[in-house]
């Protein structure tokens, strides 16, 4: 998949940091709180992987809406699905566009 430049590559790019420092705080012996951090930075590596992945493929439709239609703020900035939301809809996704290979190739059979 080719990547569209701008926001959804600063997202990937963020997430490939956030993972690398999670791994190199986990491997230094002295450091404190090391699994604490190792933890922390892998959800937030994961949850920028995708919302890279969404940015990319539906766009800036990845934040929570209130009931009246307007974008959930948290400090003034739009409120992201978290992993666990992220992970539920890439999987809906998926079995999706399995379902829809699976009645193309049947076609053929």
């Amino acid at each position: 998949m080719k990547l569209r430049p701008g926001r959804t590559r600063s997202i990937l790019e963020s997430s490939m940091d956030s993972v690398l420092l999670a791994v190199e705080i986990y491997n230094k012996p002295r450091v404190v709180f090391r699994q604490e951090n190792y933890i922390s930075l892998m959800v937030i590596g994961w949850t920028q992987l995708f919302h890279s992945y969404f940015n990319q493929t539906i766009g800036d439709k990845f934040y929570y809406k209130n009931d009246n239609g307007f974008y959930k703020k948290i400090g003034g900035e739009k409120k992201a699905w978290e992993l666990k939301t992220c992970i539920s809809e890439y999987k809906k996704n998926a079995q999706f566009h399995c379902q829809k290979l699976l009645l193309k190739t049947s076609i053929f059979l």
